[in-house]
């Protein structure tokens, strides 16, 4: 119910709009290799017309206060740049590398990352997502034959991991959790764990409860000084 409740704010509010025709939008769940309480889901959907994919990342971690501080995922070959980024809550950045962004605990190398610091191993907790918060993000593409993508052209795309450690190969998407534990002073990664389509009245309900995360986020940040 409280997921439902996100969506339908974030279509009402215009940050979120009905996928095109014809569009898969997909649930990615992920969960922490090292802390399995630390979670995130991602709501993906990309509109062919403008090339462009738009993520709704909740941290659904269950202890302590660790921050969501970036996050990996690979692109179709026919991508060939990012024209345009954007995040809501704003501060964060993108990484555009081509099977160049390295990830910690040999994860595989990935495409394209959207960031709080200057590398994906980095990032600031402030900037991060904490848990409960939803932030939305916005890639839009350059290439070729960006029209006959879908969802499912990011999600089945994976990096291997180089030494072929345990729970360690075939991931599509990554995020990076930093704050993690009792202490805040250890870090770890969320890997992919299920994959699902959500039909359109979800999605605009899953939207809504994202924007009602958004809020309740930028409600407990500090008034700036005067």
């Amino acid at each position: 119910m409280r997921k439902l409740l996100l969506v339908c704010a974030l279509f009402v509010a215009g940050v979120v709009t009905p996928a095109p025709a014809g569009a898969d939008p997909l649930l990615l769940t992920l969960r922490g290799v090292n802390d399995p309480s630390l979670g995130a889901d991602i709501l993906l959907t990309y509109d062919a017309q403008l090339g462009q994919l738009s993520l709704s990342v909740t941290n659904t971690s269950a202890n302590y206060d660790p921050r969501l501080t970036g996050f990996a995922f690979n692109l179709p070959g026919s991508i060939t740049g990012i024209s345009s980024f954007s995040s809501t809550p704003a501060g964060w950045s993108y990484d555009f590398d081509p099977d160049d962004i390295d990830t910690p605990g040999q994860f595989g190398l990935f495409d394209t990352a959207a960031l709080t610091g200057a590398t994906f191993n980095g990032g600031s907790p402030t900037l991060g997502i904490p848990i409960g918060s939803t932030f939305l993000f916005s890639f839009r593409f350059t290439g070729s034959n960006l029209g006959s993508l879908t969802e499912t052209s990011f999600t089945n795309l994976l990096s291997y991991d180089a030494d072929g450690g345990p729970n360690e190969s075939e991931q599509s998407f990554i995020a990076r959790f930093q704050r993690v534990g009792a202490t805040g002073s250890d870090g770890d990664v969320a890997i992919t764990t299920s994959v699902r389509q959500v039909p359109e009245p979800s999605v605009l309900l899953l939207s809504g409860l994202g924007f009602l995360g958004l809020g309740a986020h930028l409600r407990r940040r500090p008034a700036p000084k005067t």
